[in-house]
């Protein structure tokens, strides 16, 4: 996770030399749903994350396209294809809206 962040640090110096932002997307993938990791990890994974924003790196977590079920594997079968971890169409559509709401404020 220190190796990411310092790598995403030098990526953001190197981008603002040029006059680009920089934006990190990440959302919550297939098998964190189905499985939730230990907390206190993902937690600090997360607020590592978030914590670049004094480097003027944007950090947007996309988490609650998922939220909403009470069971994880339900959640896996309404959103991604079966067998995958890529999402189908009503995944495709609800992490879509969260992504416009989150980076757009449209919704």
């Amino acid at each position: 996770i220190e190796k990411t962040n310092d790598y995403l640090i030098r990526l953001a110096q190197f981008l603002k030399n040029k006059n680009i932002p920089l934006t990190v997307l990440l959302p919550k993938e297939a098998p964190f749903i189905i499985e939730e990791p230990l907390k206190e990890n993902y937690q600090y994974f997360i607020n590592e994350l978030k914590s670049l924003k004094k480097y003027n790196i944007n950090f947007i977590f996309l988490e609650d396209y998922c939220k909403g079920y009470s069971d994880n594997f339900q959640a896996y079968r309404d959103l991604f294809f079966s067998g995958d971890v890529h999402w189908n169409k009503q995944g495709n559509r609800k992490i879509a809206e969260e992504l416009l709401q989150k980076a757009f404020k449209i919704f």
